[in-house]
């Protein structure tokens, strides 16, 4: 599997915006003293920081590693069904 630093920073961006929530941004921010940002630009500071292998870039990819993980089991119509069951 691809880790989050080798991804470009569109595509990290989109993928820190469907991964993370709220949450899991303001925790990150704390722990790596990002410091009290607006959540658009605490977005933009950890997109940036994934652009290389880092602490902050390793510690992200492992939250979304452990959080989606357990879908990677599911074939592609499986993981349709499912998102489709969770939308209706």
């Amino acid at each position: 599997m691809k880790r989050i630093w080798k991804f470009e920073g569109f595509t990290v961006c989109r993928i820190l915006g469907l991964t993370l929530n709220e949450d899991e941004l303001k925790k990150l921010a704390k722990k790596f003293r990002v410091g009290n940002k607006e959540l658009h630009e605490l977005h933009g500071e950890l997109v940036s920081a994934c652009k290389t292998k880092n602490p902050i870039s390793k510690q992200i990819d492992k939250i979304i590693r452990e959080k989606y993980q357990k879908y990677t089991y599911l074939t592609p119509y499986e993981a349709y069904k499912m998102l489709k069951r969770l939308r209706d």
